[in-house]
């Protein structure tokens, strides 16, 4: 069996280094499966061989030949944060847990770093929103099993394959651009077919959403759909989501009661229960403002501070503070938490400032109101969680932010437009 399974390893590797497309998307899709798929040790052993065959790839189909590399401030940045983490490690009491928290950011850093080596025109696009598509249609298939064949109690949370139940609906969030995509690059009747399947899967996110209970999720949802309203170009399934949502209202308002009960009770407050463990962030980094905990030892320090303010959480000596910019802080002080909101900015006005050479591109206009409309969305419900601090969502998202600029310099920047010649005529520019 061990021979067998070499063999098998062996042959899906080289499979996959000459396919660095392949092996970088196979990567993403390990990184969001659900838990109960999760097989263990296969599933760990398929997620680090992926790893490795994106980085063997790219080295091998970019690297060799000295393509110029897509780089940019946000990686130099993120690099810095990994840098200062490291640093960290000198006051952490917990040298495991550092090693394992600094490894989780360097397999970060090459997520993002690949990501836009291998997705620099058009074409990589299309391949990239094809596999954010895919995983966003087999998290519906799981939803669509867990509601019919497994017994689902409609007035319960649903839970799909083990994911969390905040998080199943911020992964299909996130889903959206792979399934509106395809429709901003097709003609004719292949456009009408991929709108009325992009519409479905609308319909079908507006459900699980509301089937999760999760708050923070439908929130960010009807957010995302309120931003598409104001772009022409994704307007469309702005009126398409908001008019499914009222027909749910009108129609089956049983799907929607698991979320109206959410929202209308007490427990835990409006912040879901968090205020506490922000209270205890803020006394720790008062305390320990420049060093923090040491990266991966800030949970474990920050236990005497949540006990303090609340014996709610005494049970768990590793919770996480619950909001990505406090965690930061808390593991590796206010430097740290410099460098990273520098990243997540930088990543913004690089998506900002590409906007002009992207339409020059002729690329479809409606990528940034998705973009847009995902990431505003996305942020509403990150800024209270825990542990995304360097989530493959999030660096995702960066991507997506990141990509037009890169395509554009790889392209050098589009077509520009004509001047008027001397004799009122147009001259055509020199590219």
């Amino acid at each position: 069996m061990l021979l067998i399974a070499g063999a098998a390893a062996v042959s899906a590797g080289l499979l996959l280094i000459d396919r660095p497309t392949l092996s970088l998307h196979g990567w993403l899709v390990l990184l969001v499966m659900p838990p109960a798929l999760q097989l263990e040790p296969l599933h760990t052993l398929a997620t680090n061989g992926a790893c490795l065959a994106a980085l063997a790839s790219w080295l091998l189909a970019d690297g060799l030949r000295r393509d110029p590399m897509a780089w940019n401030g946000t990686l130099l940045l993120l690099g810095l944060c990994i840098l200062w983490a490291f640093i960290s490690l000198l006051w952490a009491p917990d040298l495991v847990e550092g090693r394992r928290a600094l490894i989780a950011w360097i397999l970060s850093f090459l997520f993002l770093f690949l990501l836009l080596q291998r997705t620099r025109s058009l074409e990589g696009i299309d391949a990239l929103m094809l596999t954010i598509g895919l995983a966003g249609w087999l998290l519906i298939l799981a939803g669509l099993f867990t509601v019919t064949l497994t017994g689902y109690d409609f007035t319960t949370r649903l839970q799909v394959l083990g994911i969390n139940e905040n998080m199943y609906g911020i992964l299909l969030i996130i889903g959206l651009p792979g399934a509106m995509w395809p429709v901003m690059r097709a003609y004719g009747g292949r456009r009408a077919l991929l709108m009325g399947l992009s519409v479905v899967y609308l319909l079908l996110t507006l459900a699980f959403v509301a089937l999760s209970g999760s708050r923070g999720s439908a929130l960010s949802l009807l957010i995302v759909l309120f931003l598409f309203l104001f772009s022409r170009s994704v307007r469309p399934w702005g009126i398409a989501g908001l008019g499914v949502l009222v027909a749910l209202l009108m129609v089956a308002p049983f799907v929607l009661s698991v979320v109206l009960h959410r929202v209308g009770e007490e427990e835990g407050s409006e912040l879901g229960g968090r205020a506490p463990l922000w209270a205890a962030s803020l006394d720790f980094i008062r305390d320990h403002p420049w060093t923090g905990g040491g990266v991966g030892n800030g949970p474990f320090a920050l236990h005497a501070y949540m006990a303090a303010a609340t014996g709610t959480f005494n049970h768990r000596l590793d919770l996480p503070s619950h909001q990505p910019f406090l965690e930061i802080a808390v593991d590796t002080g206010l430097f740290g938490l410099l460098l990273y909101a520098l990243m997540l900015a930088s990543a913004v006005w690089s998506f900002a400032s590409s906007r002009r050479r992207w339409l020059g591109l002729g690329a479809p206009p409606g990528y940034y109101p998705v973009v847009i409309g995902v990431t505003v969305g996305f942020v509403v419900s990150w800024f209270k969680a825990g542990g995304m601090k360097h989530h493959p969502t999030l660096i995702l998202l960066l991507a997506l932010m990141l990509i037009p600029a890169h395509l554009a310099a790889a392209t050098g920047g589009g077509p520009k437009a004509q001047r008027p010649g001397r004799a009122g005529g147009a001259t055509s520019s020199v590219h």
